[in-house]
């Protein structure tokens, strides 16, 4: 793999700022979207929302998706949208690594490297804290805080 295993939606989404990032050197202000054409970017979470959105301006801007969720249904829908075969889309649940590695294989199937992942995918589960709904904190913390670690696992050099 060439690309740099680093999740930082700074780099690619059109309405971050880099200089909203400490991470990013001040010498990158401004919007950041002219480095992506040809860009192998991995999106999880990509069936809605932000994901499915920055799908779309990365398509637009030359990257190369693979778009990784749950709703199979939505991740072709958005794949005919922006023109893309279905062979773009992986149903994913980031917190079955299988589900995470079979996403990440297809990116190197399609394109022999992996330049980004976008670690989107989330949920949010609304109830009351006495209604303990411990099953929906442990998919909660699954989801939005153990998965940026295991789905990063396969998508970086060993």
């Amino acid at each position: 793999m060439a690309g740099a295993c680093l999740c930082m939606m700074a780099d690619i989404h059109p309405c971050m700022k880099a200089s909203a990032s400490p991470l990013l050197p001040p010498s990158s202000h401004g919007i950041l979207m002219e480095n992506v054409q040809n860009k192998v970017v991995i999106i999880t979470g990509a069936s809605s929302g932000l994901g499915a959105e920055t799908a779309r301006h990365l398509v637009k801007a030359g990257a190369k998706v693979i778009l990784g969720a749950r709703r199979l249904d939505r991740l072709h829908a958005l794949a005919d949208e922006l023109g893309i075969s279905h062979d773009h889309c992986v149903q994913t649940d980031v917190a079955d690594l299988k589900q995470v590695q079979a996403l990440a294989d297809r990116a190197l199937k399609l394109y022999g490297r992996i330049d980004v992942l976008l670690n989107n995918a989330g949920v949010m589960p609304l109830s009351l804290l006495e209604e303990l709904k411990v099953d929906e904190w442990n998919q909660m913390i699954d989801i939005n805080i153990r998965a940026c670690s295991t789905a990063s696992l396969p998508c970086c050099p060993p």
